[in-house]
């Protein structure tokens, strides 16, 4: 509970509330005792968790050790009822984030406030304290007596606390990314904080780079509409050069800058000491006013927002925990600002100055401010999305007779007049006539305002919106109280698909609805198809559900109704119905059914008409076929992969032009490892999705990428920008792992997984990807960590514990799985490619040989047979028992296979000295797979040094791998070019290419081979003959 005014907290008298930020609020308070007004810093109530308790006290005596001018002084530690507080020094001033958003800084300003945050960096790293959330809101710049401030850092030691906040239903989620999760604010963060690597100084040098890369740009360098997208320009892509956007800011400046921000720590400056150093240079030519200020331009050359812009919904404010003081107030978050239809002759003008006083801008317009003046209220939680007093703006737009601006407050039924500023015009003041036509002009505008809105109202065509984007809407459940069992589920599947089409509403589905579900059952003991949907709606944090319901049939039309209502109150939220004559109607009635709901929940009119496609063109308007569909997917979210493949392959029989079916089906083979089949699903989703959505397109073209073509790039490429289309959509982010885990870069693809599962915590294949890419980081534990708590959230198993579990040593989860797969209780292809891995890796080859020969029980899909054949021969090539690779190659002859399976059986005969096959595999892969990222990469030169191995040419092998060194990680690449290195008495390199597959052993399994263990004996093989003695095989261990 916040304090009041007057209430003491020791000995401080709280004076009132200054503001709040993402983990506590600040209060004005007076210290009694030595005089003095203070800021008292309490933690947020979502914060008060086991453990964080000592924590938020740990840290606060850490920062509290850190005396310098440049660093918020902590003073005392106390707590109230066992809750722990912050004293620490009053400021008055603003936040560097603050002042960037007015406008650049000036090149002296950007040195200046840089000197003394590595001032302060240079105390604390000395102590051995690393900031970790250097960024402009942790940045407060002082005002000083003279005129001048001075910059102050703020929060030490205190970001690293973020991560365990939250409480209730979000902790859920929220924990599921600690595993291996990175800390601090995602656009300064340094590329090994990403990461999730340790920590250093120069870490926050990094940090405090962009931080001046802003203030000269008010741009961040790094920039994406996700966290995941972020990430990727964070470590893959260089940043702009600063003068690009100003060119005020002098060269020796942008250098130092662009050093700060280098991808290797070990290129940026080591020390803050250093940047200090350097950066007092740069302040001399500077302050001497020679070569350096003299190609400085007077204004900065920004290219920014146009000035009198205005955010379209509640500004948030991340200004740190530390509010600067105002004499201003808040004005309300659901003012919105309508300026006259005719553009101004010139240049809006913009003021933000605190206080009531006339401002003159730069044209010489007087502007007022806006609200009252009560500085009580000046300060507004960051949290709640109100308007903080510092941000609000007088926006004025001009006409012949002068500038007015109107500001409404617009509810459901009504439009009030809040308040009109004016600018008297030169010609018009000191006249009694004049004031009056001001006076009528005014009056006329506001009428016409209001009326226009009323009008707005009253047409439909605005409505207040329902939900807000970040509040969910989840579809429970539409009851099917006719005679036809086709119904069941069909309604539900398909008014999902429609209306996922809208970007204005968080659509939650069946995944989560299950998932809940299952939650409540594991945890309360309550059946899970006896639990209420609105309690459902409740275990998942959902705002509202949607539930319904279907009669009639047989001589009684079909009525389908639904409603939307309040997952908090149960209040009825909106409510449509829609009729069908017969059952080749529904589909039509459900797609009206979806475009009212859309409408219902506030969506403007114009953006449901150019954004609705119709079932028949999205998906279906096969109500079998829809059925078929949602078996499908309710068998998926159950793990019954046998099922659900049965169930899609009966609605694309039903409609071959269900794009959904057809893309889920593609999905599914290729885990399923029938690369055929995939490719052939692939093709018809895009040919099917032709006339469906974009997003649906767009989809379709990414699946046709990586499942039929295997052009990485493209993919890549297609699904980026999907996800910076519709950054709401998890659907971007699996998509993005996928593509980046198949790429090797494994970093990337985690975040990517993290970031789908923050955006739907009930995503199955994002805790998958997730799980895959922890593996190839060689973080089973972690993987196994994250598989255990997805559980607990109801979703179904990634079918990973195996691998993860036997590359982490846990033999007790390892003898689990492995009886359950022997005893022939696969559910998968792909957990039964994991179990023959597993054996041929432990070198119980002979029982990995029947696990490659076999079906499991599992239904037979086009591809999946050669698959496992060949991955079995390509083991057995490998540990050199050739004779029955061989064997396993012919069995692959007459099998339709794909590029996989032909590289293994081609890389198998290779090794093995069937160069005539190998080489017909190698023409066959370039013929059949020519955009094939993996084939024309490294998969053909693999196989040409295997050739050149096989006869004894250790100099054409090397040849052929010079420019794949790049998929190391990959491929097999570093364990050939090794045994080339061998061939030539290269003992050295040998063991240099060996010890890259050791080091990667993760990888390695996920690629899927026993590479491992067969460079570990060569390495040992080399040892024994004496090419490296400072090698010791034993070093590496081996399970």
């Amino acid at each position: 509970m916040s304090p009041e005014i007057g209430q003491r907290l020791g000995p401080y008298e709280i004076l009132g509330k200054l503001g709040g930020g993402g983990m506590g609020l600040v209060f004005r308070a007076w210290d009694g005792r030595l005089h003095r007004e203070v800021a008292v810093k309490l933690l947020h109530n979502d914060y008060k968790m086991p453990g964080m308790r000592e924590r938020f006290l740990q840290e606060a005596r850490t920062a509290s050790g850190l005396s310098h001018p440049n660093i918020c002084t902590i003073f005392d530690i106390g707590e109230r009822d066992g809750d722990p507080y912050l004293v620490m020094e009053l400021m008055e001033g603003e936040t560097l984030k603050d002042k960037i958003a007015r406008k650049a800084l000036s090149a002296e300003e950007i040195v200046r406030y840089s000197q003394e945050v590595a001032d302060a960096l240079t105390m604390a790293h000395g102590k051995g304290i690393v900031h970790r959330d250097i960024k402009p809101a942790n940045i407060f710049l002082v005002n000083k007596s003279n005129g001048s401030r001075q910059a102050k850092v703020l929060d030490f030691g205190l970001a690293k606390i973020n991560l365990e906040k939250h409480g209730g239903w979000a902790s859920r989620s929220l924990d599921l990314t600690v595993a291996g999760s990175t800390v601090g604010t995602l656009a300064y963060m340094s590329p090994e904080q990403a990461r999730g690597e340790a920590l250093d100084a120069r870490s926050d040098l990094f940090s405090l780079g962009v931080v001046m890369y802003e203030m000269a740009t008010r741009q961040v360098p790094f920039r994406g509409t996700t966290s995941a997208l972020l990430f990727v320009q964070l470590l893959e892509r260089d940043p702009e050069p600063v003068r690009s956007w100003n060119e005020s800011i002098p060269r020796e400046l942008e250098r130092l800058i662009l050093r700060c921000l280098l991808k290797d720590k070990r290129e940026r400056f080591q020390t803050a000491e250093q940047l200090r150093e350097a950066l007092e240079k740069i302040a001399e030519k500077l302050g001497k006013g020679g070569w350096l200020k003299r190609g400085a331009g007077a204004v900065p050359l920004v290219p920014a927002p146009e000035p009198t812009a205005r955010p379209r919904g509640p500004m948030r404010r991340d200004s740190g925990e530390y509010a600067a003081l105002s004499d201003g107030s808040g004005s309300s978050s659901g003012d919105i600002v309508i300026r006259p239809l005719r553009l101004p002759a010139r240049t809006a003008a913009m003021a933000t100055e605190s206080g009531g006083m006339p401002v003159p801008s730069d044209d010489g317009t007087r502007l007022w401010k806006v609200g009252a003046s009560n500085s009580s209220q000046g300060m507004a939680d960051a949290d709640s999305g109100t308007v903080l007093a510092e941000e609000r703006v007088a926006v004025t737009a001009k006409s012949q007779s002068g500038v007015i601006q109107t500001k409404v407050r617009v509810d459901e039924t009504h439009v009030e007049q809040v308040e009109v500023e004016e600018q008297v015009a030169p010609e018009l003041s000191g006249s009694g006539g004049r004031i009056i036509l001001k006076v009528a002009l005014a009056a006329v505008v506001i009428a016409a305002v209001v009326v226009g809105a009323f009008l707005l109202v009253r047409s439909g065509r605005f409505r207040p919106a329902v939900l807000s984007p970040d509040e969910a809407l989840l579809l429970t459940v539409v009851q099917n109280k006719t005679n036809d069992s086709m119904l069941d589920g069909a309604v539900l599947e398909g008014l999902e698909i429609e209306l996922r089409q809208s970007q204005a509403l968080k659509v939650r589905g069946g995944d989560a609805y299950q998932a809940g579900a299952r939650q409540i059952e594991a945890e309360d003991g309550e059946a899970a198809a006896n639990v209420s949907a609105r309690k459902v709606a409740q275990m998942t944090g959902a705002k509202a559900y949607l539930y319904g319901e279907v009669r009639g049939g047989g001589t009684e039309p079909y009525v389908i109704s639904v409603d939307v209502l309040s997952t908090e109150s149960n209040d009825k939220l909106a409510s449509v119905a829609e009729t069908a004559d017969t059952p080749a109607e529904i589909p039509a009635a459900i797609g009206k059914l979806a475009r009212a709901m859309r409408a219902e929940m506030g969506e403007a009119t114009g953006t449901i008409e150019e954004t609705s496609v119709s079932l028949e063109n999205e998906a279906t308007v096969n109500i079998a076929a829809l059925h078929a569909y949602a078996l499908g997917e309710t068998a998926m979210r159950q793990g019954r992969t046998a099922d659900a493949l049965m169930a899609y392959q009966q609605a694309v029989g039903l409609d071959a032009r269900f794009a959904q079916a057809q893309m889920q089906l593609a999905w599914l083979y290729r885990e399923e490892k029938a690369e055929v089949a995939a490719a052939s699903a692939a093709s018809l989703a895009q040919d099917a999705a032709r006339q469906a959505s974009d997003s649906v397109r767009r989809l379709a073209e990414f699946s046709y990428e990586m499942n039929t073509s295997g052009d990485y790039g493209r993919a890549a490429t297609s699904i980026r920008q999907y996800a910076e289309l519709y950054p709401n959509d998890s659907e971007g982010m699996v998509g993005l792992a996928r593509v980046l885990r198949a790429e090797g870069h494994f970093v990337e693809a985690l975040l990517a997984a993290q970031q789908a599962y923050g955006e739907d915590p009930y995503r199955a294949d994002a805790y998958r990807e997730a799980e895959l890419a922890m593996i190839g980081l060689d973080r089973s534990d972690d993987a196994l960590h994250l598989e255990s708590q997805s559980q607990r959230l109801g979703v179904a198993s990634g079918g990973s514990s195996l691998a993860a579990a036997y590359l982490a040593g846990k033999d007790d989860i390892v003898a689990v799985e492995a009886r359950a797969l022997h005893r022939g209780e696969a559910t998968s292809y792909g957990r039964l490619v994991d179990y023959g891995l597993y054996l041929d890796n432990t070198e119980q080859m002979v029982a990995g040989a029947a696990v490659w020969k076999t079906t499991g029980g599992l239904p037979d899909t086009t591809g999946t047979r050669a698959y496992m054949l060949a991955q079995g021969a390509l083991d057995r090539a490998l540990a050199e028992s050739c004779g029955e690779a061989l064997t396993m190659v012919r069995e692959t002859k007459e099998l339709a296979s794909g590029p996989i399976a032909s590289f293994n059986a081609g890389m198998a005969s290779a090794l093995c000295g069937d160069r005539v096959y190998a080489e017909k595999m190698m023409t066959d892969l370039l013929q059949s797979y020519p955009q094939n990222t993996a084939v024309m990469e490294y998969y053909v030169p693999d196989m040409e040094a295997a050739v050149a191995l096989g006869v004894k040419d250790p100099a054409g092998a090397l040849n052929a791998l010079t420019r794949v060194e790049q998929y190391d990680q990959v491929s097999l690449t570093p364990y050939l070019r090794g045994l080339a290195h061998v061939g030539i008495d290269k003992g050295p390199l040998a063991v240099a290419d060996f010890q890259t597959v050791l080091a990667h052993r993760g990888a390695d399994f996920v690629l899927g081979s026993d590479v491992y263990p067969m460079a570990k004996i060569a390495l040992a093989r080399v040892s024994a003959v004496g090419a490296s003695a400072a090698v010791d095989p034993e070093t590496v261990p081996v399970r």
